[in-house]
């Protein structure tokens, strides 16, 4: 079962008692129909067929025809009925820019209860393993519209995205799905988001510190590479024996241990010496190479 239908799943076994709401409810399922005169037309996920033939005799007092469809990947079940009530509320949605869904929501709850509606019908969402991402798709621009300023109103800004003949609107970032699935009521599948959300940053923390740890080991490596180079360069060229105690010193404990960390090279000094007095004396020892001839 993907993440999609495990939110619908929650969402489905939600009860709503109201009869406003669960009016409201209906017409989110009938957020993609289609209106011709009387006749109402729309697509669900089969497993709400049944559900929402149920809620249409008991607002309408219509009895329904459900035929299965199948269109690309997506498939379901294909419900239609005669109301000219439920036509001309539907048909609404299109009059303007911006469809009007306050008719259909009689109390503060019924919003809510729409919007479930809706998402169960023509929402998906991401698995927040692969990322975030939540979108309704519509069936016609004003719709959207309807839906995106009603989910404003609730403080939850999305986008809108065309895709061939429908319209949805998305939210791309994991706050905005989990206020989303909030909005909606599926508590257990919020916590799982924040579960996968804090997983992902542990993984991402590791990750980083595991690069930043390779990093600051290649860098060592060439630089003790160098160091070596030029203090075998100066053994060539007899200059060693030249230089100061000092420089001399640290070039022969460069070359007895080239292997091990400033720190511990530091420490071998007699008396020891600070990690920055170190570097700045095998510098001093790569300067001297440079300037013979290779």
């Amino acid at each position: 079962m993907s993440f999609s239908e495990q939110v619908k799943e929650e969402l489905q076994e939600l009860q709503i008692k109201p009869m406003c709401c669960r009016r409201a409810y209906l017409f989110g399922l009938m957020i993609g129909a289609r209106t011709d005169g009387e006749h109402i037309a729309f697509r669900l996920p089969t497993a709400l067929a049944e559900h929402a033939a149920a809620e249409i005799k008991r607002h309408f007092g219509r009895d329904t025809e459900a035929r299965p469809y199948v269109s690309g990947r997506a498939s379901g079940t294909e419900l239609s009925f005669a109301s000219a009530k439920c036509a001309a509320q539907i048909g609404a949605w299109d009059a303007g820019a911006v469809a009007d869904f306050s008719a259909v929501c009689k109390c503060p709850q019924c919003t809510f209860a729409f919007l479930r509606g809706a998402f169960c019908a023509a929402g998906t969402v991401s698995d927040p393993t692969t990322g975030s991402h939540l979108e309704i798709k519509c069936s016609t621009q004003s719709r959207a519209s309807g839906l995106q300023t009603n989910l404003a109103d609730q403080g939850v800004s999305m986008g809108l995205v065309s895709r061939g003949k429908s319209v949805g609107v998305y939210i791309k970032n994991s706050q905005g799905v989990e206020d989303v699935l909030t909005i909606l009521g599926s508590s257990t599948m919020v916590f799982e988001l924040l579960n996968k959300k804090i997983e992902r940053e542990i993984r991402g923390n590791e990750n980083r510190v595991t690069n930043c740890d390779t990093g600051n080991i290649g860098k060592y490596v060439a630089a003790a590479l160098r160091q070596n180079a030029a203090i075998e360069k100066l053994e060539r060229y007899g200059e060693l024996e030249k230089l100061p105690d000092a420089l001399r010193e640290t070039a022969m404990l460069r070359l007895r241990y080239p292997n091990v960390p400033l720190g511990e090279l530091a420490e071998a000094h007699v008396p020891p010496i600070t990690k920055s007095g170190l570097n700045h004396r095998l510098q001093k020892l790569i300067d001297l190479a440079n300037e013979l001839p290779d």
